[in-house]
């Protein structure tokens, strides 16, 4: 599992090839998916050159109507660090709207350039996250994954229900085995430091990075039990966020 908790995406230096005036590159960089960057209207493809100061691993898109996204991570030389082309709309008939790239992990600054294309419509994305991830271990088995919905009821006098539509976002039950000096209370602070506040993370690496891949927040505050000697078990429950 991994958190990004130290973010280094900067928007001084970071362009976008198109972009509507109603929906500037701006967008890309706060908390908000609904407050999106587009790019003009009617243009399929658009690509991101994303700033990233120094001291990162990792770089995560959420948010996003992109069929397909060509991911090229360049040192503050310009060299080529990685390159990596995600399909967001497979054969499976599965569809993501992120994706999270690992890289080689960079004390200087870095760039990232994203292409984002789709067959048709306008291509947008929501927010970009790029900095140094924290490394914990996999969330064990039993991992629980529901929904939640966000829309509006409210009973009629008749009976019948009015219905406001709204988000339908993903809920995960997690537990961690961790050792307690260094990780328990890495994770305690890093709530400590942002709370409800929304942040990246990959609950499951390597299996698929773009299905475990969530901008999310915290339900509550991290609990554990020190049930070993050096180990403490962790539970915690995250909210996607959109």
């Amino acid at each position: 599992m991994k958190i990004l908790c130290t973010e280094a995406q900067t928007l001084s230096g970071s362009t976008a090839t198109s972009a509507d005036s109603n929906y500037p590159l701006d967008n890309l960089f706060n908390n908000y998916l609904q407050n999106y960057w587009s790019a003009a209207s009617g243009y399929t493809t658009a690509t991101l050159t994303i700033a990233i100061e120094a001291g990162s691993n990792c770089i995560a898109i959420f948010g996003t109507n992109a069929e397909s996204a060509m991911v090229t991570i360049k040192d503050s030389s310009l060299a080529t660090i990685k390159s990596q082309t995600f399909d967001l709309s497979p054969s499976n008939g599965r569809t993501y709207n992120q994706f999270w790239l690992n890289y080689t992990e960079q004390s200087g600054t870095a760039t990232a350039t994203i292409s984002l294309s789709r067959a048709s419509g306008t291509v947008y994305a929501g927010i970009v996250k790029a900095g140094i991830c924290q490394t914990f271990a996999t969330p064990t088995y039993g991992l629980t994954e529901s929904r939640t919905d966000k829309s509006i009821t409210r009973e009629l006098s008749n009976g019948s229900l009015y219905v406001h539509k709204r988000a339908i976002v993903r809920t995960f039950n997690c537990k961690v085995l961790v050792e307690r000096e260094d990780d328990f209370y890495f994770l305690t602070d890093i709530y400590d430091e942002y709370g409800p506040n929304p942040l990246a993370f990959l609950l499951v690496e390597d299996i698929d990075d773009m299905q475990w891949s969530v901008f999310a927040r915290f339900d509550q505050p991290i609990s554990g039990s020190h049930d070993y000697y050096s180990h403490s078990q962790v539970n915690f429950q995250i909210t996607e966020v959109v």
